[in-house]
């Protein structure tokens, strides 16, 4: 028989772990380039080279054009401008040529590189088993293929002649299909190929342009706490100032509850008032110093550098 006295220890512990829970949602949220282009609104990309380096110039050009960030200027119009001025659009440009290039293009960047890897490879495993009901060997078939994508980019500022950026750039994807007592289906090897290619030019296009990047976020539910429901509902719909309303609410009502003052923090986080938003949280972390508030302390740090980050590249984009 367990110890009626045990029991009633546990009990309180019980009841408050069932008071409280967690709420996630995922927030969609604009980051900076990672290298300011400052003052550059252009792109010409120039030659390309290796292995699989038509595709990867097509889809590179789409991504620039689909970042809404940067005027795509015509390859053909640049081949005919760089063959009447002897130039190449390797990306061999020095300052003497620059000035020149800067009054016909005006605040222009060149891009151009070279593929380095760009294959696949597939091998066949079989493996033997014996069905202990029937005594029946089978064999079980796996292919499994890998796609490979290297290159190295280069950004020149067409103003000035200068490299202000250079990435070597790999990704390997991979897939895998089984079969029992025969062959497995193929793998398209192009489809994997162009999957590794997207991947490359999106870590390319996160250093050249704002880009967008989901964040999982996570509030504090107590059923003792009524605004906490409110203030989390209203979050859910997406009505930040109505979830900081009730919130606020909870920290007067509640002044000694760490989770509400963790919940404001949060919503006001994400309604970008920042100083507000760690204030409430090193009231949080104060009333308990529990590593989730420490944790949102340091994002509210960085996303607040994050966003006046985007908002210089903004301004000096004119958007």
């Amino acid at each position: 028989m367990k110890n009626p006295i045990s029991m009633l220890r546990v009990l309180p512990i019980l009841a408050l772990f069932m008071a409280c829970a967690t709420t996630s949602m995922n927030i969609p949220v604009t980051k900076p380039a990672k290298i300011n282009l400052a003052g550059i609104n252009k792109i010409a990309v120039g030659d390309i080279t290796g292995p699989g380096s038509m595709n990867l110039t097509d889809e590179l050009i789409a991504q620039l054009f689909n970042s809404n960030r940067y005027e795509i200027l015509d390859r053909q119009h640049l081949d005919r401008i760089f063959q009447e001025h002897r130039l190449s659009l390797s990306g061999t440009i020095d300052e003497s040529t620059a000035a020149e290039l800067g009054k016909l293009f005006g605040s222009a960047a060149l891009i151009f590189g070279r593929v380095s890897q760009h294959n696949y490879t597939e091998e066949m495993t079989k493996k033997d088993h014996k069905d202990e009901k029937s005594g029946k060997t089978h064999r079980t078939y796996e292919r499994k293929g890998k796609a490979n994508v290297a290159v190295t980019l280069q950004v020149t500022d067409l103003r000035t002649g200068k490299i202000v950026a250079v990435r070597n750039l790999q990704k390997e994807v991979s897939k895998t299909t089984s079969a029992t007592d025969h062959t497995p289906e193929k793998i398209d090897q192009e489809a994997l190929l162009h999957e590794a290619r997207t991947s490359v030019l999106t870590s390319f296009m996160q250093d050249i342009a704002p880009y967008t990047e989901i964040e999982k976020i996570s509030f504090i539910s107590d059923k003792n706490i009524p605004q906490l429901k409110a203030g989390i509902d209203m979050a859910k719909a997406g009505n930040w100032q109505q979830a900081v309303k009730y919130f606020k609410e909870a920290t007067i009502a509640y002044p000694s509850s760490p989770k509400a003052f963790y919940n404001l923090g949060i919503a006001q986080m994400w309604s970008y008032n920042f100083e507000q938003a760690e204030a409430a949280l090193n009231k949080a972390y104060e009333l308990e110093a529990k590593s989730i508030y420490l944790k949102e302390i340091n994002r509210c740090k960085r996303l607040k550098a994050e966003q006046e980050r985007l908002a210089e590249q903004m301004r000096e984009a004119g958007i």
